[in-house]
C-alpha cells in the first residue's frame, strides 16, 4: 500500500513544472507529461499551464494536468492543478533571477485489481529560485534552472485525514528547460525534473505574449 500510495502523491506533485520560460512572464501551453519512479513505474499524461505578468517583477501562473499509470495491478488516474506567484529580478539585458511559491492539489483514484478502488486527496506547496535567460544572440532560444522543495501537507483516503511523514513527504530537486521559438509567439518547450528517485518530463507548444 506504501508503494501505491507513493507513485499516486509523486505522479502529484511532479505534475506540473512552475515554468515561465518567456521573459515577459506571460504564456499558455500544453503538451506530454511523462513520470518516471524508481521501483514504482511510470505514468503519463496531458498537461497545461500559463503564467501572466501582474508587474515588471512579479507575476502568476497555474496549471492542470492528468495523467494515467498502470503497474504491479495499480491503476492509477490523477487530476492535479497548482497555482502560484513568482518574482523575477533583472541580472542583465539577458537573464534574470527568480523566485515562486505554489499551492498544489491532486485528486487521485487508485484501482487494485481484484481489491476494488479508492480516493486519495493531497494537498502541499512547492518553493523555487534559480535563473532563466537568453541562450542564443537572437533571442531565439531561452533557458532556465531551478533548485526546488516540494512538501505534501495533508492527505486524506476516502475523506479520511492521513498523517504525513514530514521526512518522506518532502522532496528536493531540480528543474531544468529550454524554448526554442519559430516566431515571437510560437515556440517549443522542453523540461526535466529531477529528483532522488523521480524523474518528470514535459514537451509541448507555448504561446507567447
Amino acid at each position: 500500500m506504501k508503494k501505491q500510495l507513493a507513485l499516486a502523491a509523486a505522479l502529484a506533485f511532479a505534475s506540473f513544472a512552475a515554468t515561465a520560460g518567456d521573459l515577459s512572464y506571460s504564456y499558455v501551453e500544453g503538451g506530454y507529461v511523462r513520470t518516471d519512479i524508481d521501483d514504482l513505474g511510470d505514468g503519463d499524461g496531458f498537461g497545461v499551464n500559463g503564467s501572466v505578468a501582474v508587474h515588471d517583477n512579479v507575476f502568476l501562473f497555474g496549471g492542470y494536468s492528468m495523467q494515467d499509470a498502470s503497474e504491479y495491478g495499480v491503476e492509477v488516474d490523477l487530476d492535479a492543478v497548482r497555482v502560484g506567484a513568482g518574482f523575477n529580478w533583472a541580472l542583465s539585458d539577458r537573464a534574470d533571477f527568480v523566485a515562486t511559491a505554489a499551492w498544489e492539489r491532486a485528486e487521485t483514484d487508485v484501482s487494485l485489481d481484484g481489491l476494488g478502488s479508492f480516493d486519495i486527496e493531497a494537498d502541499g506547496y512547492a518553493l523555487e529560485a534559480g535563473f532563466r535567460g537568453q541562450l542564443s544572440v537572437d533571442g531565439d532560444i531561452e533557458g532556465w534552472a531551478m533548485a526546488g522543495y516540494a512538501d505534501v501537507d495533508s492527505m486524506e483516503i476516502e475523506g479520511n485525514d492521513v498523517g504525513t511523514d514530514e521526512n518522506e513527504d518532502d522532496e528536493v530537486y531540480g528543474r531544468a528547460g529550454m524554448l526554442f521559438k519559430f516566431n515571437p509567439t510560437w515556440g517549443v518547450v522542453a523540461e526535466g525534473r529531477f529528483a532522488s528517485d523521480v524523474r518528470q518530463y514535459f514537451v509541448g507548444v507555448r504561446a507567447s505574449f
